[in-house]
């Protein structure tokens, strides 16, 4: 997950706090006004009148910001919970005074019920608009703190203890985009789409908005790097949710403003198969296969369409593009090998042609080499000899398959654009005892098929028959193209 945007507002913060601090008591349209909206007139409302509640909620807070000052949390809290009984008592006496509602408000935010500060501010500021002159700066500031407190949490990776201050700050302040984007894109991580969507869809509607003329030109650059990138971001969010009209409408649309987009091509395409709209696909994918700027990962998404489609033998062409770009990519050498045998299965009446037999065999010894535990390859070799006439090494092979001591499924590998690489899969014990381990060294490739490390997993076997499901996390600056293994016993 890329947090880069977000916190690019880092560096920005320093030229909002000094700005948004706001004394707690007095009546704030006495305060120097902050900047409006040209032509922006506020309604003066109801005048705020001191009373002894009001005047012992004010104390209090006073008192709440000394025991702040010397470090003192407990003791400023106790104030700042008798500052809210007091301004509670204010409101009960007399409910039209927006003076209580506002030292309500300031209480609350001392107690961090943010939610409530929001809605006792706002009530104050219904009551005297002139109020969100300094209400506005008060919010601000408190969506800075907790912004801040957020972002070690996030430099850390602790996405989720990050979560309750981003959304305190979207409760107090929804005045900046940023937070909104933080939590669209955990919300995204952790699956909690429709909340992602939400807040992505916010955050692009306010950088879009006539708020952006008013900020500084460093907050504005961060700004409009968003104003680009939300939409695709939006776009992904709905593909994951499974929203996928709307997600195709997104693409389409970023499509008019960038016809011919690769990355933006592909995905609606996939997007399409989704759909089962096949033939929409198919013309876009027509449209991807005639371009000659395709790199692996792009054949490798194109053959998955397809093979998705049961086009497989096109998708067996997109799948050897990938392979001869990236010669080391056992999952595209596999999706090869597959496609090439669905699209001509041995149960056929009419058996495939010697060419398409030598190259299925040749896709499957490529696999076999790169997964070599992999009882699938094993099976389509031994299957394609005996198609070809060649009992006798479809007979070597069935014994090498007999021969293994475990055998390794279902292996993938989810590769950083940064750098580095997630494999998973599963071994199945065949005949080792239960308990025992086996170490798995996994080689990690780069352009041209070049070695660029490798990284060993001990993992402990199930019983017999049995499948244990692994992790190899591979660490480089280098991108992965492809992978293999080796099994020390």
């Amino acid at each position: 997950m890329n947090f880069r945007m977000g916190l690019a507002l880092a560096a920005s913060l320093s030229l909002v706090a000094g700005a948004c601090a706001g004394s707690p008591g007095g009546d704030p349209s006495a305060s120097a006004p902050g900047p409006r909206p040209a032509g922006e007139t506020l309604a003066t409302g109801e005048s705020p009148r001191n009373d002894e509640h009001t005047r012992a909620s004010e104390r209090a807070l006073e008192s709440a910001q000394a025991a702040e000052m010397t470090g003192d949390s407990a003791t400023a809290a106790e104030h700042y919970q008798a500052s809210l009984a007091a301004a509670q008592a204010g409101i009960g006496a007399d409910p039209t005074n927006p003076l209580a509602w506002r030292f309500a408000a300031l209480a609350a935010i001392g107690l961090e019920d943010y939610a409530a500060a929001d809605s006792l501010m706002a009530r104050a500021e219904t009551l005297r608009p002139l109020y969100t002159i300094e209400t506005e700066r008060i919010r601000e500031q408190a969506w800075v703190d907790l912004y801040t407190a957020a972002s070690p949490f996030v430099n850390e990776g602790a996405y989720e203890e990050a979560i309750p201050y981003f959304e305190d700050a979207n409760s107090i302040y929804r005045g900046r985009p940023e937070v909104m984007l933080m939590l669209g894109q955990i919300y995204a991580n952790l699956g909690r789409y429709d909340e992602a969507v939400a807040n992505l869809r916010t955050a692009l509607e306010m950088v879009n908005g006539p708020r952006f003329d008013e900020m500084d030109p460093s907050i504005q650059a961060v700004w409009t790097e968003q104003r680009e990138t939300l939409p695709l971001l939006i776009a992904q969010t709905l593909m994951n949710a499974q929203r996928y009209p709307e997600a195709a409408a997104e693409l389409r649309a970023l499509l008019v403003d960038s016809p011919g987009d690769l990355i933006l091509t592909r995905n609606l395409a996939s997007l399409y198969v989704e759909m089962e709209m096949t033939d929409s696909a198919t013309v876009l994918f027509d449209q991807l296969l005639a371009r000659t700027d395709l790199g692996a990962g792009d054949y490798y998404q194109i053959g998955i369409g397809l093979y998705s489609m049961d086009d497989f033998d096109r998708a067996a062409d997109a799948f050897q593009a990938t392979v001869e770009e990236a010669p080391r990519d056992r999952d595209a050498v596999e999706m090869w090998t597959r496609s090439i045998h669905e699209g001509h299965p041995p149960r056929d009446s009419v058996e495939a042609p010697m060419e398409v037999l030598d190259e299925l065999e040749s896709a499957a010894d490529q696999w076999l080499e790169l997964d070599p535990y992999n009882r699938n390859a094993l099976l389509i070799l031994a299957q394609t000899t005996n198609r070809k006439g060649d009992s006798e090494s479809a007979a070597a092979w069935v014994s090498r398959i007999e021969a293994l001591p475990v055998t390794v499924d279902n292996l993938q590998a989810r590769r950083d654009p940064d750098g580095g690489a997630t494999v998973t899969g599963s071994v199945m014990n065949v005949n080792q005892e239960a308990g025992a381990s086996v170490i798995f060294r996994f080689t990690f490739y780069g352009e041209g098929g070049a070695a660029i490390g490798t990284q060993d997993a001990t993992v402990r076997l199930s019983a017999p028959d049995q499948s244990q499901v692994f992790q190899v996390v591979f660490e480089s600056s280098e991108r992965v193209l492809g992978y293999t293994y080796e099994i020390l016993m």
